[in-house]
């Protein structure tokens, strides 16, 4: 799928940015043969005269011409070597470099699709490439409405030159902006050539394209739950989405658990952002648990409280996974956050979840004994004086309810 024009009013600016940016790097790097310039110049006029005929001199004789910016002529040089030997591949490239250079709208894309072409001449597949993937960053950031398609084409080229792992990583990426804007056939293709060349995630598990934005919540929650999302952590596009949802949301606590996952799957030194997020999702979790007899849900908690009953969670579910989470951020032993306030926080959960078991004394017993026990460490521990006056008085079993006053 051939990339889309660039349109709308970042046209002209998308075209003149990316022309420029070519004409800067091929001038820096021209610039340090000036000296065999005038030499090359004086022998490629003479063999035009000679021998006019050759496909080389012509395009030898069209890039003296770009060395002036005259545009137009270089263009007919060039044109005239692809008439004379249709097998001749240099040509591509240099019709597609001088038709960005022009600066014209209308001809911009003529000149992203000759250095696509160029990209299978074994003689400029380098240039092309640095070439493209000038132009596809400038389009994908000056034109964002429209960065999937770009992002797309780029990871193409990618895939095309044996680049397997980096085009992976921009299908996702192309992916993610498709999905951003509500357009999930485009992020299923993207994905599916991923796919195709043998890396990533399978597109029909790593459903990326189907969870962003609010009015896909449900897809949301059933994707960042399902049994499928370890193997999607490591994705870009899932790295993006998690990131940007939970920015938007800093009060769910299943987008902030996820992030903390996925930061954990995808750099280990980063123990500590991670620790942090799981704080905020285990005592999230225990806010929006809400239950039997807790009185009116909080206002800010309605949206959250409706939807886990939607999804069919109970309040024990809640505090369970409130319990889970802590423990997995006091395992961290990180420094970012207090090793006293994850155990006060875990033993908040633990004495919640005993009260929604009281109906069994067995296991409402053993859920006071690990509170004891969490209690123990507390008053086991001499950085966590301060916090010890939030513990109930007393050497008994710490009871629900029986906090110091």
């Amino acid at each position: 799928r051939a990339a889309a024009p660039v349109t709308g009013p970042w046209r002209r600016a998308a075209a003149q940015a990316a022309a420029g940016l070519l004409l800067v790097a091929y001038a820096a790097r021209a610039g340090l043969r000036n000296n065999d310039w005038a030499n090359e110049e004086v022998l490629f006029r003479s063999a035009l005269e000679v021998c006019g005929g050759s496909a080389k001199v012509q395009l030898n004789n069209g890039i003296v011409q770009r060395r002036y910016q005259d545009w137009d002529q270089a263009m007919l040089h060039f044109q005239r070597a692809a008439e004379i030997d249709p097998t001749y591949c240099e040509p591509n490239y240099w019709i597609g470099l001088t038709l960005l250079n022009s600066a014209v709208e209308d001809r911009f894309m003529d000149g992203v699709a000759a250095l696509e072409q160029a990209v299978e001449c074994i003689y400029t597949r380098v240039e092309a490439v640095t070439a493209l993937n000038m132009v596809y960053m400038e389009l994908h950031s000056k034109n964002p409405s429209n960065s999937g398609t770009y992002l797309e084409a780029w990871a193409r080229i990618l895939a095309r030159v044996e680049r397997p792992d980096d085009a992976c990583t921009y299908f996702h990426e192309a992916a993610a902006m498709y999905t951003t804007h509500g357009n999930t056939t485009a992020a299923e293709t993207a994905l599916q050539q991923c796919a195709a060349l043998g890396r990533g995630a399978d597109p029909s598990s790593c459903t990326v394209l189907q969870a962003e934005a609010q009015d896909h919540e449900q897809k949301l929650w059933e994707y960042i739950t399902g049994e499928h999302i370890k193997t999607c952590r490591t994705t870009p596009g899932h790295q993006r989405l998690i990131h940007y949802m939970q920015t938007k949301d800093t009060y769910d606590p299943w987008l902030q658990h996820e992030w903390a996952q996925t930061v954990l799957a995808t750099n280990s030194r980063r123990e500590g952002e991670a620790a942090l997020h799981l704080n905020a999702a285990g005592k999230l979790f225990l806010l929006h648990a809400h239950p039997p007899g807790a009185g009116p849900v909080p206002t800010h908690t309605q949206t959250y409280y409706a939807r886990q009953k939607n999804f069919g969670l109970t309040s024990m579910e809640m505090v369970e996974k409130a319990i889970t989470t802590l423990e997995q951020a006091l395992s961290l032993k990180v420094e970012s956050i207090s090793q006293c306030q994850l155990l006060i926080e875990l033993m908040e959960a633990k004495a919640q979840q005993a009260l929604l078991v009281k109906d069994d004394p067995l296991k409402q017993t053993k859920v006071l004994l690990e509170t004891n026990v969490l209690r123990n460490q507390v008053l086991g521990k001499e950085e966590c004086s301060t916090y010890k006056e939030l513990l109930p008085k007393g050497s008994g079993l710490l009871y629900p309810g029986n906090r110091a006053s």
